[in-house]
């Protein structure tokens, strides 16, 4: 099963990874992850099958959230399980990338802007990022309990929300 996370829960690890960077890049990097992954924790896509790279390439593999590319050499268990490992990695391509999202394709060719959020969901206090990996322990627990609901389907899948387990 895979997870998909709300928007909500995004935003928040765009706070954390990105919010020294400011609210448009905040909204970008939600954008991005949207555009490339559809929310999807364990999204991959394979650049050999695609045509995009030759067999036997280094960068045959995008995975997770924001689909990091194998070539960076990421622990991909990681990746395609922990999303702050996916948006720290993230933050991570983007400083090597000498602050750019460029090495996004679907920034690069503007698929992220209808995913940009339209208001200014995304203030919340940079403290918050500091609760990520305690709310995504959760969720997975809750996961695991069925505690977790879903906040709406799409293409056959939920998107969950936490609620208070008790």
């Amino acid at each position: 099963m895979s997870v998909i996370l709300s928007t909500w829960m995004l935003e928040m690890l765009a706070v954390a990874y990105f919010g020294d960077l400011g609210l448009h890049s905040q909204r970008t990097i939600v954008a991005i992850a949207l555009a490339e992954s559809g929310g999807s924790v364990s999204a991959i896509h394979n650049n050999v099958d695609s045509g995009h790279q030759p067999e036997g390439s280094a960068a045959a593999t995008d995975m997770g959230l924001l689909q990091i590319n194998s070539i960076h050499g990421y622990d991909s268990s990681r990746l395609l399980s922990d999303p702050a490992y996916n948006f720290e990695c993230g933050r991570a391509v983007y400083d090597g990338a000498g602050g750019s999202f460029r090495p996004w394709v679907t920034y690069q060719l503007g698929q992220h802007v209808k995913f940009m959020p339209k208001s200014s969901d995304i203030s919340a206090p940079r403290r918050f990022g500091g609760y990520l990996r305690l709310l995504w322990q959760a969720a997975k627990a809750a996961e695991e309990e069925a505690s977790m609901i879903p906040l709406h389907h799409v293409n056959g899948q939920d998107r969950y929300m936490l609620r208070r387990v008790r």
